[in-house]
């Protein structure tokens, strides 16, 4: 909840910035601590955060769609999906590819462009191939996608301090690190030791 705090990302389930997922954590005796993980809305909202990016977008290739990945002086996407298909219909096609685009205050633009097979090597590089362990790979698969290219790409992208810090506590909680809190503590103090006041009663 403090880093939620920090972050102003809130795990309210409706905005899907960000979640509360529970983790054991076998360092203190094999306990369930409370990791915050953030979703891809909550990425795209972090790298919007430094004012040089006015745009970021990832999107889902499938199947049948036509895709072509350039390079070159002129390096460039060209992405048309299948047409006819939308909804469930459009979900059944098995995704081939995930990429975002970024675009800066001064109209410039950079991609980042993977294939699922690289998603699932870093998936299970991160040993989050099991779904029980991260149940969103599971049930929400395409958004995962997404998120990993987001991540990929806000390492290039401007950001704060703060958002860097975001971004690696993330990837720790992904693969079932427990998240530290770095240099600030927790206050357990006696009962005694806290001042309490009477609150008015409403009129």
């Amino acid at each position: 909840m403090l880093l939620s705090a920090q972050s102003g990302l809130i795990p309210d389930g409706i905005t899907q910035h960000a979640h509360l997922i529970p983790r054991r954590n076998r360092k203190k005796g094999d306990i369930l601590e409370c990791n915050l993980q953030i979703g891809y809305r909550g990425y795209l909202v972090l790298c919007r955060r430094s004012g040089e990016v006015t745009v970021i977008k990832p999107t889902l290739v499938r199947e049948g769609d036509k895709f072509k990945q350039f390079f070159g002086t002129d390096d460039r996407l060209e992405h048309e999906p299948l047409p006819g298909l939308l909804g469930a219909d459009e979900k059944e096609r098995k995704i081939t590819h995930v990429y975002a685009v970024a675009t800066f205050t001064n109209g410039a633009k950079d991609f980042e462009v993977m294939s699922v097979e690289e998603v699932e090597a870093l998936r299970r590089r991160a040993h989050v191939d099991d779904d029980s362990k991260n149940p969103a790979w599971g049930t929400d698969y395409g958004e995962m996608c997404k998120k990993t290219v987001l991540r990929r790409l806000c390492k290039r992208l401007p950001q704060s301090e703060d958002a860097a810090r975001l971004l690696e506590l993330d990837a720790q909680a992904e693969a079932g690190i427990p998240q530290g809190l770095g240099d600030s503590k927790i206050l357990d103090l006696p009962e005694d030791a806290v001042e309490s006041k009477a609150v008015p009663a409403a009129t």
